[in-house]
């Protein structure tokens, strides 16, 4: 018995969630379509000329497809048996006059769905009604065929033998305007306003033929927008009166309250009219208050003249014995009974005509509508329709990538997917939204027919292989899915029903990645099946902007120690919650992961500066840029945050993210609210760090409502369990997507709605730099590390080599970026602004920072340790980065269990310290010369015992002041970088802050590792009109026969600049021409002229041209000659 019941669950499983059977082609296939629409539900009317003016040769031919304008459901579990796959042909009445013939004055009428959904609600004994938040209108699709066409059929029923008699009918009335949605976010929209200055309203509702002292149910909904309580009062017919509580909003989160009135009472009025006065009563000239909707169910005779068609629905308890035997009074005799039930399968009710009207007969075994009409008065006809072109979406199969692009991006849509298709071996296809309407959603825009293609695809497929692996949406999004407000866009959005409260309500495109059959009525329990992205643009510019971005990404072989640092940045405020969170994510890469690089950087570690305009912590936003600069792998952000920045303190801006310049682009990860939202019609922060095409983010995982801090860790800390691979992961190449690695740690974080507002901004197909080599090291000082102790002031040699897969890479040459720390010290927040100090552990002191070759697989660096180091002895932590000398694979590797202590007895002793050179923008600067407003200082240094970057040792810092102004000081030693081999000498890079027009001067200090130093000054001129210089132009080969190189070098590092190369005759004609906006860190530009793309004009002696425009307009020319002698 326990086993046939095991089979029998086993069964009903599978039934309940069987793949749906989708139609293996559309019937777009083929024939010419018109598509038609319609706004609202009932009878509607095609003439004859019409048919022919829509393109329809012979419209007795005439087919109408589809289903109409109601929102699609969205609970598969619910609602599947109910989808109708592709188009579903509909019954139509041809009136073809007195001749028999369908031809001039004769026409069709068919039954049409509208936008509104009405449902009826058996435990409520009621009828409510759904608006399609998608679309004003629904649409059919009109052909012509040889094939016999679909009418009408008359009813047949096998009616049961109890009979009932049925005199009235359930009707069902609203008012339900849609002009305002107070939080931009979610799908209610609501209609009248009341505030001080309006404060009555009066709603009349006509009711016909109602009957008097019958119940009625009343519902209203209302929503109150003030601080404090405020009420509606709601007079029905001076019979019955409520008044409303609008409460006052607890915080800002919250965009109104709701008030409702759902009570059913009786009447005592004789009028088909029934009058709903509304009088708002206020508290505060402030306060605003709202009608969702109004409205009533009652119910009326079946008495009608036929002026205007009536709908027949008598729900109730259903019995399959009875049959309901409606008696319709009417003076009217050309009527005609539809049942409307099965909007597609209408069928003609055959009455029986009456000395009062009609009667008919249907079994009241289910809840049955009907429609009794003049087919002569006048219906609602077509006001518009387009042709259709031939499609077959239902034909697709095994696509692993599919893009839903807006339809003005579709060029570059197409050239992300062929990138993918060449580089990543993936298959894709790109759509714009209407023909995924057209076939799964009757043409009416809905965000369920993305799902329900998707869907098809996934269900189609015979093996996991064959599923689709990404979602791409190609475009914005915007709350308002109807341009009720603003502007209408290509893609929808999948908007929360919670319209109220930003912490309830989102936007998430997770819901189109829900196909299993059982998914999609609490979507925040649902599992993704497909990795989702949303790549933001709008424009065409802004879309090939990000391909290229992409592209320049994934291909890049600039993967240098920068790939393997993690930032982590904490927030202050609440109690240093957020720097909590940020250490624990950060100790968690350290304990799981030490191969990689986590940096700590929490507000509240750096001093509080207060000015009129609030606080700040410059240190800490200088600190965070030069990471972002630099370039990091992932930037995780933990704490406050909004459309327009991060921390209250504004460390990173909008602004500030549109002028990012950085080459080496991270992943950002932002636990934070509202950084990200892309449906406002305004252009957040977030959206700048993807759209920007110079700079910015690859692309990240982030928010775009308002979020729950306790939520957002497990969110993250779900991510990093598949963020960084595992060693086994890199050999095998087993490296997920970031796509994919969003989708995993959202089901790992199982049922939360909090996570719905996390989406992933950027290309879901790109996967992370991750090193693909291991580096083991052999010996500290010809000892074993677990044996090996490193002395202060000692000369210390480290031993390592290159291994992939447990063999050693004696192929392997390159460069390996070495660092020590001294030993993990604890460390103290300064508690400032009412902040509790935090208490964490890191690895802040470097010992030594340095580059050396990697040869046949094996490293070999030897430097002298600083004087200024903790002499307790205990482990410290070396680290190790490695690129080969192609640029197209690294390494890395850490050592911790090692010791760091005391000092060498033998260590030498000198008096000198480092020599150094100093100069700004260029090594040709002259001490007074004119510079730019964004000059960059920077300083060579050598000393025999190397230079003193671990800033432990009181007053033994690198330094640079501004003007002899201590608040203008820069402390360097983070900006040092040692030369390749070398660890005497090295180089200090620093961007000096904007600087006004004027005379200035600064002074350099820097230390041996001796603690000995050396000091510099120098004197400039800013001018912000000061032209470029050219340092070095060179055009080759000369005489060239096949192309001409150009390079330039100039004194403009990392500024933005415009260059343009030329080439002229001597008479001053232009034969060639280049220009781009460019920004280079070493001030060097290079291009091309290859004579196969654009060829000279003659050949001959010619003037080539270099001309260098700076941000502020200041020109600068340079020319030589060349010689060419094309071939």
């Amino acid at each position: 018995m326990k086993k046939l019941f095991t089979i029998i669950f086993a069964l009903i499983a599978l039934s309940a969630y069987a793949k749906y059977n989708f139609a293996e082609h559309s019937v777009l296939k083929e024939g010419n379509w018109i598509k038609i629409a319609v706004k609202e539900t009932g009878i509607h009317k095609i003439t004859y000329q019409q048919l022919k003016d829509m393109g329809i040769n012979n419209p007795a031919n005439v087919h109408i497809y589809g289903y109409g304008g109601e929102i699609l459901e969205e609970n598969f579990a619910a609602g599947l048996e109910l989808y109708k796959d592709d188009l579903p042909e509909n019954a139509i009445y041809f009136h073809k006059g007195a001749d028999g013939i369908f031809n001039d004055n004769d026409y069709i009428l068919f039954y049409a769905q509208g936008t509104v959904k009405i449902t009826y609600n058996e435990s409520k004994e009621k009828y409510s009604h759904t608006i399609n938040p998608y679309s004003n209108y629904g649409y059919y699709f009109i052909t012509e065929n040889s094939e016999p066409n679909k009418t009408i059929s008359d009813a047949v029923y096998d009616l049961p033998p109890i009979p009932m008699t049925v005199t009235e009918t359930l009707n069902y009335y609203y008012v339900d305007k849609e002009e305002f949605n107070l939080i931009n976010s979610g799908r209610m929209w609501i209609g009248d306003k009341f505030d001080s200055k309006k404060t009555q309203r009066t709603y009349t509702f006509n009711i016909p033929n109602r009957i008097k002292n019958e119940y009625i149910n009343f519902n209203l909904r209302a929503v109150g927008v003030s601080s404090l309580q405020n009420t509606l009062e709601v007079d029905v017919d001076s019979e019955q009166s409520f008044n409303i509580p609008l409460y006052g909003t607890q915080d800002f989160h919250q965009g109104g309250t709701e008030g409702n009135i759902n009570s059913t009472f009786r009447l005592n009025n004789n009028s088909d009219n029934i009058n709903v006065n509304v009088n708002f009563n206020y508290n505060t000239t402030k306060a605003e208050a709202y009608i969702d909707y109004i409205s009533i169910n009652a119910r009326r005779e079946l008495i009608t003249d036929g002026s205007e068609p009536l709908i027949i629905s008598y729900p109730g308890y259903y019995y399959p014995y009875v049959t309901a035997n409606y008696k319709l009074t009417s003076t009217n005799k050309q009527l005609f009974i539809w049942e409307v039930t099965d909007p597609q399968n209408v069928l003609n009710v055959t009455p029986t005509i009456t000395e009062t009207g009609y009667n008919f007969s249907s079994p009241y075994d289910m809840e049955r509508t009907f429609i009794a009409f003049d087919p002569n008065i006048n219906y609602p006809t077509i006001s518009s329709y387009s042709s259709v072109k031939n499609q077959d979406l239902h034909a697709l199969e095994n696509i692993d990538v599919i893009i839903i692009s807006d339809s003005k991006l579709v060029n570059a849509a197409e050239e992300l997917g062929k990138f993918h298709k060449n580089h990543d071996g993936l298959s894709y296809k790109v759509l714009t939204t209407q023909p995924i309407y057209n076939e799964f959603s009757s043409g009416t825009p809905d965000a369920t027919a993305y799902r329900m293609f998707m869907k098809m695809l996934y269900d189609k497929a015979k093996t996991a292989d064959e599923k689709p692996k990404f979602l791409i949406l190609f475009g914005l999004s915007g709350y308002d899915n109807r341009g009720i407000k603003n502007e209408k866009l290509d893609i929808l959005s999948f908007q929360a029903k919670e319209s109220l409260n930003n912490i309830y309500s989102y936007i998430t495109d997770d819901y189109y990645g829900f196909l299993d059959d059982g998914e999609g009525g609490y979507i925040e329990s649902g599992k993704l099946d497909v990795a989702i992205g949303r790549i933001p643009v709008k424009t065409e510019e802004e879309a090939s902007a990000y391909v290229e971005k992409v592209k320049r990404y994934v291909l890049s072989k600039d993967k240098g120690e920068w790939s393997n640092e993690i930032l982590f940045v904490g927030d202050d405020g609440d109690a240093n919650l957020h720097t909590k969170q940020a250490n624990l994510l950060a100790d968690t890469i350290y304990s799981r992961h030490p191969e990689f690089s986590p940096k700590k950087l929490f507000l509240d570690s750096y001093k509080m500066v207060q000015s009129a305009s609030g606080s700040t912590y410059p240190e800490a936003k200088e600190n965070i840029w030069r990471y972002l600069n630099d370039g990091v792998l992932l930037f995780n952000y933990t704490g406050h945050g909004s459309t327009n920045s991060l921390t209250g303190e504004l460390m990173i801006t909008k602004a500030d993210i549109i002028n990012m310049k950085n080459s080496n682009l991270a992943v950002w990860i932002t636990a934070t609210c509202d950084f990200s939202r892309y449906d406002d019609y305004e252009r957040s922060a977030g959206m700048e760090l993807i759209l920007n095409p110079k700079g910015g983010a690859i692309a990240s995982l982030t928010t775009t409502r308002s979020v729950y801090s306790s939520s957002n860790l497990a969110l993250v800390q779900a991510a990093y369990k598949y963020l960084l691979p595992t060693k086994e992961d890199t050999e095998t190449g087993n490296i997920l997507p970031i796509g994919e690695i969003m989708r995993k740690a959202k089901i790992a974080l199982g049922s939360d709605k909090n996570k719905l507002s996390f989406t992933l901004l950027g290309d879901p197909i790109i996967k992370l730099f991750y090193p693909d080599n291991i580096v083991i090291t052999d010996s500290i000082n010809s000892q074993s590390p677990e044996e090996a102790q490193i002395m202060a002031l000692g000369l210390t040699t480290i031993k390592a080599h290159v291994e992939k897969n447990n063999e050693i890479r004696s192929d392997f040459n390159g460069t390996a970026y070495v660092t020590l720390y001294d030993k993990k010290e604890n460390q103290q927040t300064l508690g400032q602004g009412g902040n509790t100090p935090f208490d964490f552990e890191d690895y802040s002191s470097i010992i030594f920072s340095g580059k050396v070759p990697v040869v046949n697989g094996e490293i070999e660096v030897t430097f002298m340790v600083p004087k200024d180091i903790n002499y307790k002895v205990g482990n410290g932590r070396l680290t190790y980065f490695i690129i080969n000398e192609e640029g197209n694979e690294n390494g890395h590797g850490y050592c911790q269990n090692f010791t760091i202590g005391e000092t060498d007895p033998d260590a030498p002793i000198t008096a000198d310290g480092p020599v150094s050179k100093v100069y700004i923008n260029t090594p040709n600067f002259v001490n007074g010369q004119e510079v730019d407003n964004t000059p960059i200082f920077y300083a060579h240094l050598w000393d025999e015992f190397g230079i003193n970057t671990i800033g432990t040792g009181i007053g033994h810092d690198i330094i640079l002041k501004l003007n002899n102004d201590p608040n203008q000081t820069y402390v360097l030693n983070d900006y040092y970088t040692a030369a390749l081999g070398d660890y005497k000498s090295g180089a200090v890079k620093f961007n000096l802050p904007k600087l006004s027009d004027g005379e200035y001067s600064l002074f350099f200090r820097a230390w041996s590792l001796q603690n000995i130093s050396t000091t510099n000054e120098l004197n400039f001129v800013v001018k912000s009109d000061t032209p470029a210089t050219v340092e070095e132009f060179t055009v080759y080969p000369t005489p060239a026969t096949e192309y001409v190189n150009f390079y330039v070098k100039y004194d403009r590092p990392e500024d933005i600049i415009d260059i343009e190369f030329s080439v002229i005759d001597l008479a001053g004609k232009t034969l060639w021409r280049s220009t781009e906006e460019y920004m280079s860190k070493d001030a060097e530009y290079t291009s091309k002229w290859d004579f196969n793309s654009s060829r000279p004009a003659g050949n001959g002696i010619f003037i080539a041209k270099v001309k260098i425009t700076t941000s502020e307009g200041a020109i600068t020319h340079f020319a030589k000659k060349i010689i060419i002698n094309a071939q």
